[in-house]
């Protein structure tokens, strides 16, 4: 479609990272001041992205309310002492192929998390 077609389509894409705070407070005050001058059906639409990607962040950030066990740290400290007692106190970086499992988890968690919102942020697309 062309541009005359659908001219605030762009300002709708806007919408999820300006619902994310992840633009600059100049790009937020631009935004700002293209949906006010936008036409009152894209406006709407605008407000409603915005909100719908406020929702499934808020609802994400549940996941973050539940606090881990209380033994959870002291687990995690016993098992990176028994690790470096295991490698004879040897300190040098390893490879990554032989990442620490916790490094390993840690990263696995990272992907699986922005996967995650990569999955969120095209189904609240669609």
């Amino acid at each position: 479609m062309t541009e005359s077609v659908r001219p605030h389509v762009d300002l709708l894409d806007l919408a999820y990272p300006y619902a994310m705070d992840a633009v600059a407070d100049i790009e937020r005050r631009s935004i700002e001041n293209r949906v006010a001058k936008s036409d009152s059906v894209t406006a709407a639409a605008f407000a409603a992205t915005v909100r719908r990607v406020e929702e499934t962040l808020a609802a994400l950030t549940v996941i973050d309310a539940v606090n881990p066990p209380p033994t959870l740290e002291s687990k995690i400290l016993r098992r990176l002492d028994q690790s470096t007692c295991r490698a004879g106190g040897d300190q040098r970086v390893r490879t990554v192929g032989r990442m620490p499992r916790l490094s390993r988890l840690v990263l696995a968690a990272a992907v699986i998390g922005a996967a995650g919102a990569v999955a969120i942020t095209e189904w609240i697309r669609r």
